[in-house]
């Protein structure tokens, strides 16, 4: 497989729409997914060479700081690399600065401390500034989970 590097795949991302003729009926034309994604030469180990269409996430999902627009998947990998946070947490952009409410796993003590180190080396990773708030509970919807709140415009 023909991987491109990640600076790469990041000039590239785009809004995918997409173009269906075979409905004779009613066809769409530049149909805009609302999904945001890439498109990889690649090669696959069966011989086909068909391009791969790579997603990144939902146009609405995207975090805003400052100039910048970041993926919602690009900060959960961050997240997920530390053992002391648990499955829910959701990104708040305010300004150029970015709230990250999270849930502790079972065990975590000392939240404060664990709160000023996770936003040190979330800064020192991602160049974002970032203030961690434990809770005690995230709101469950019931439907897809909402990682980012967006501010009021």
């Amino acid at each position: 497989m023909n991987e491109l590097p990640l600076s790469e795949c990041l000039k590239k991302l785009d809004h995918d729409m997409v173009t269906e003729l075979t409905r004779m009926a009613s066809p769409l034309i530049r149909y805009r997914t609302g999904d945001i994604g890439y498109v990889e030469k690649s090669r696959c180990s069966c011989g086909v060479t068909l391009d791969r269409l790579i997603l990144r996430g939902r146009a609405g999902d995207q975090v805003r700081i400052g100039e910048k627009t970041y993926g919602p998947y690009y900060l959960e990998q961050f997240l997920l690399e530390i053992p002391e946070v648990g499955n829910w947490y959701q990104f708040l952009p305010q300004g150029d600065q970015l709230l990250i409410r999270l849930e502790a796993n079972h065990g975590s003590e000392d939240r404060d401390r664990l709160a000023r180190a996770i936003a040190s080396r979330f800064e020192f990773s991602t160049g974002i500034k970032a203030t961690v708030e434990f809770v005690d509970s995230i709101p469950r919807t019931g439907g897809k989970t909402i990682r980012v709140i967006q501010p009021a415009a």
